[in-house]
């Protein structure tokens, strides 16, 4: 029986078609999803030197932490309100930090999710071949059953 579900959120089109599908699975068994958005870097304190004229002359200050916090929230708003129009009543989310194969794995472990659903993503070339992707370190670190999505 599949009671919690853990989806993975980038705002990409692989993460949307997963998170389409998770909420198909979570109706079809009144499942609890979690979105989880995994913010590689946390990002500084300061004012990115971009922002920095618009910083001095409009009086505010937008650190680069503050921009990427305000990114990670917005994917997991979108994500959650997406899995509701489709009629999934029981979603919670969450921001982690940190590399996001850990980051996925370890909520789901603390969550004891049933499922992970994840959208595969490769980084493509030389690149995915050294460093593989996340939806394949998940695949093979997770205790839970994954499922990803093209």
């Amino acid at each position: 029986m599949i009671s919690r579900i853990v989806v993975a959120a980038d705002g990409s089109e692989h993460a949307n078609r997963a998170v389409d599908l998770a909420a198909d699975l979570a109706l079809a068994t009144a499942a609890e999803v979690i979105v989880l958005h995994a913010m590689r870097r946390a990002g500084t304190g300061r004012v990115p030197e971009e922002l920095q004229e618009l910083a001095r002359v409009e009086h505010i200050e937008v650190t680069e932490r503050a921009m990427l916090e305000n990114v990670a929230d917005e994917i997991t708003r979108r994500t959650a309100d997406r899995l509701r129009a489709r009629g999934v009543a029981k979603v919670t989310t969450q921001i982690v930090h940190g590399d996001p194969a850990v980051e996925i794995v370890d909520a789901a472990r603390r969550s004891n999710a049933d499922l992970i659903v994840i959208g595969r993503r490769g980084l493509g070339g030389l690149g995915g071949t050294l460093l593989g992707s996340v939806s394949l370190k998940v695949n093979q670190a997770a205790d839970a059953p994954v499922l990803t999505v093209k």
